[in-house]
């Protein structure tokens, strides 16, 4: 007559020191914890098939420019201050998306852009008071010989 699975369970229970369980089919070993992987094993060549992984540097998204770009874009340069804001929101986009290099490519872009333009602002505003002073100054010197002349 054969053993019944039960019966073996209990005599291999009792050699490792538990006592004998009456009742339901206890089960062996401890359940698998989280965290820890399970062995899976091909049953025809007994061989356990390897995860592929991948691993990936953890990168920081380049600065995107845009609190200096939206400032060309008001104060100083409308259409330099365009094109500097679609560069500075080009970057998320393309890190997001993966593309590190064409991340870092639109964020050099979008400095090199809102400078340019802060700069031509900064020259352009500096032109325009030497030009406004010196009208003024031409116009308080007109305004004096005018009324210095004598009209009788």
């Amino acid at each position: 007559m054969s053993e019944l699975p039960y019966n073996r369970l209990q005599e291999d229970l009792a050699k490792q020191g538990h006592p004998p369980q009456q009742g339901q089919l206890q089960q062996q070993g401890y359940p698998p914890q989280y965290g820890y992987p399970i062995a899976i094993t091909n049953h025809q060549t007994g061989v356990i098939p390897t995860a592929t992984v991948i691993a990936r540097e953890t990168q920081v998204q380049p600065e995107d420019y845009m609190g200096l770009s939206i400032f060309v874009l008001i104060c100083c340069c409308l259409p330099v201050g365009i094109v500097a804001v679609i560069k500075a929101s080009e970057v998320g986009s393309r890190f997001r998306s993966g593309d590190y290099d064409g991340a870092m490519e639109s964020s050099r872009e979008a400095k090199n852009w809102a400078m340019g333009g802060l700069i031509y602002g900064i020259v352009s505003w500096s032109v325009a008071a030497v030009i406004g002073i010196v009208y003024l100054i031409l116009i308080l010197v007109a305004v004096n010989e005018v009324q210095d002349y004598n009209f009788y």
